[in-house]
């Protein structure tokens, strides 16, 4: 709701409130903008084929300055995925489904390790240290690495990280020596733009761009 309020480029919430049911119980709600169109998941499957480079920054653009106004405000989606990505009949991008999403603890001066053994992540797009508790914490530079993967996929045409099979998606997220970059796929790109994937994809989280907005 409050990130609602600083960008129309995340999935509005209109109000969030309570309700009590005939038997007794209250139940929480939400209520939010109702969009017109698919998500980028579906638009790839009806649209398939590799993408040009300035297609594929127009597009993700609104969802990384969406974004960048979440890591300004100290919020991490952690879930940055082709499902979680609105393309509007009218035009334009909008981000969906902060459900798992971090917020950082001021107290601690920042995104400090969440407590328990497990991580929610999606395989395919999860950024190394959702897999690795070893690698760091998750924050804004999670979002980066699974935007910067979503770009790749957009260039390359297809899924770039296997997804069938969750120890060979893990043991590719982790290696050092596959970073899922544009030229990882024979995608022609400049020494700049590839340089760019590259530091977005890092495997340790230090190596990234701190948030969205410097990536973009």
């Amino acid at each position: 709701a409050e990130l609602s309020r600083k960008t129309t480029t995340i999935v509005q919430s209109h109000d969030l409130s309570t309700f009590t049911s005939a038997d007794g119980k209250r139940h929480l709600y939400s209520v939010m903008e109702w969009l017109d169109g698919v998500t980028l998941a579906e638009h790839c499957r009806q649209h398939a084929g590799p993408r040009p480079l300035a297609d594929v920054v127009e597009l993700l653009r609104p969802v990384a300055e969406g974004l960048s106004v979440a890591h300004q405000s100290g919020v991490a989606h952690r879930d940055v995925k082709p499902g979680n990505i609105f393309l509007l009949d009218e035009g334009g991008a909008k981000l969906l489904d902060f459900g798992v999403a971090k917020v950082a603890a001021e107290h601690e001066g920042g995104f400090a390790a969440t407590a328990g053994n497990l991580t929610a992540f999606t395989v395919g797009y999860a950024a190394p240290e959702q897999a690795s508790r070893q690698l760091g914490s998750t924050g804004p530079w999670t979002d980066v690495f699974a935007l910067a993967l979503v770009a790749t996929e957009l260039l390359v045409g297809k899924r770039v990280a296997p997804t069938d099979d969750a120890k060979e998606a893990l043991a590719v997220l982790l290696s050092p020596n596959r970073r899922p970059t544009p030229r990882a796929f024979n995608v022609d790109v400049s020494d700049r733009v590839e340089a760019v994937f590259a530091k977005a994809l890092a495997l340790a989280p230090d190596d990234r761009y701190a948030d969205a907005g410097a990536f973009l």
